[in-house]
């Protein structure tokens, strides 16, 4: 399991980084934000590990996160454009 991975795993489970990462204005401040929480968490990503687990495969198959984003949980968009963890939110 890759470090974003497990870093996703752990965010599941902790209600405030889920909220600090659903704050953001856009997309690229939660990307930073979610790297700022890995950091504060013990984990070393950068920018462009999250960018490419949030944008998955570059063969353009489903990834594990992916699948379970459609399954409902995990990372998704929210009507301003920012990464966010509640999957039923609405604007």
């Amino acid at each position: 399991m890759s470090d974003v991975e497990k870093f996703v795993e752990a965010v599941k489970n902790d209600k405030q980084a889920q909220d600090r990462i659903a704050a953001a204005g856009d997309w690229e401040e939660s990307i930073k934000i979610s790297v700022q929480v890995a950091s504060e968490k013990g984990y070393n990503l950068t920018e462009d590990d999250v960018r490419s687990h949030l944008h998955g495969s570059p063969t353009g198959e489903l990834t594990e996160a992916e699948l379970e984003k459609v399954a409902g949980g995990g990372w998704t968009s929210n009507c301003h454009g920012a990464a966010t963890w509640d999957c039923n939110s609405s604007c």
